[in-house]
């Protein structure tokens, strides 16, 4: 399997959401596992069936997204309706 189709998404798997190939893992669940402390070894052990490259590319998978995101940052002393 290459790096490219590691992540996939199908309509038919969780409604679309990007999923680890071969599995009904979300990348949202891995960075929830990541996000509440577990380092990879733990999900690694808790969850046998994914690899070390599977959640890194999670992690890149996200990280390209929100490279692509647009921020506006406001200056605070300008008026800006609420």
């Amino acid at each position: 399997m290459t790096k490219k189709n590691i992540i996939i998404q199908d309509p038919d798997i969780l409604g679309g959401k990007p999923v680890i190939a071969g599995t009904r893992m979300s990348v949202e669940s891995i960075l929830e596992l990541l996000a509440s402390g577990m380092e990879m070894r733990e999900i690694l052990k808790e969850y046998p069936f994914l690899k070390k490259e599977q959640i890194e590319a999670s992690i890149n998978y996200v990280k390209n997204i929100v490279a692509k995101e647009e921020s506006y940052i406001f200056d605070k002393s300008h008026n800006i309706p609420s």
